[in-house]
């Protein structure tokens, strides 16, 4: 396995690159841990992003998870360089207090608040301006339904 420097990972495929950005990673105490990128095999040639929330069994502890996911296409060398220093520059703010989560994004794309409470999975707060996430938001492995606009 290979350590993310500042939990920050680019993937690039032709013209189209994926920023992830892990925001918060904690183990079951609440303690800062490090996403890793795990190499599961040659004859399968996967890889995987992860993070290691205990090393034993959790018991009643959670660990926690947010991330940041960016996409662009149609980029060259010099867009994918730009691509990079954009999203790894972007400021976010992140408190993770009791169950709740809070994120917040300011920047040319719009503001972003968002608030989860993790211990029931619901959605406290939505502010964007940006496009709407085609992607679910997931809690515990529950979708939650974002409420229109």
């Amino acid at each position: 396995s290979q350590k993310l420097p500042g939990n920050l990972c680019f993937l690039r495929m032709d013209d189209v690159a994926v920023g992830i950005r892990f925001l918060l990673a904690e183990d079951t105490n609440g303690s800062p841990i490090v996403a890793e990128l795990v190499q599961d095999g040659q004859a399968l040639h996967a890889k995987r992003l992860t993070v290691t929330h205990s090393l034993t069994p959790p018991g009643a502890g959670r660990g926690s998870v947010a991330l940041a996911v960016r996409a662009e296409e149609r980029l060259d060398e010099a867009g994918f360089a730009a691509f990079r220093r954009r999203f790894a520059a972007a400021e976010f703010s992140v408190n993770h207090h009791g169950s709740v989560i809070t994120l917040k994004k300011d920047g040319s794309e719009g503001p972003l608040n968002l608030a989860v409470d993790l211990a029931n999975g619901r959605l406290l707060r939505q502010q964007e301006q940006a496009p709407r996430p085609s992607a679910p938001l997931c809690v515990n492995q529950k979708g939650i339904e974002l409420p229109a606009p």
